[in-house]
């Protein structure tokens, strides 16, 4: 029994050095660079125009467009485009749309 009570012992100690060893660290803070909703979805209209193809992002654009049509009105407009964006096909007009959408965004 002593022989048992020894090793728990032992463990216990060792355990509880190992957690106290890493508390008296101090946590260093990285600054974060957090992009407006349209910074972000000026980012992923960019993205198209540049390829002239959409990708899984439209739908983040379309969240993204929707925060900012919900804050400033006047942006309402782009949910619609965002919509005709995620039904074009062909290169030409997809950088059409998204360099009309940037603009917009501006």
């Amino acid at each position: 029994m002593s022989h048992l009570f020894r090793d728990v012992t032992v463990r216990v100690l060792v355990l509880v050095s190992l957690l106290g060893a890493g508390c008296g660290r101090q946590e260093k803070s990285v600054p974060v660079a957090v992009k407006t909703p349209v910074e972000q979805a000026q980012a992923i209209l960019e993205q198209f125009a540049e390829q002239g193809e959409t990708d899984s992002s439209i739908v983040a654009l379309r969240e993204l467009i929707e925060a900012i049509a919900a804050t400033d009105p006047s942006k309402s407009v782009l949910v619609a485009r965002c919509d005709d964006l995620m039904s074009i096909r062909g290169k030409d007009k997809v950088r059409a749309k998204a360099k009309e959408m940037l603009e917009s965004l501006q």
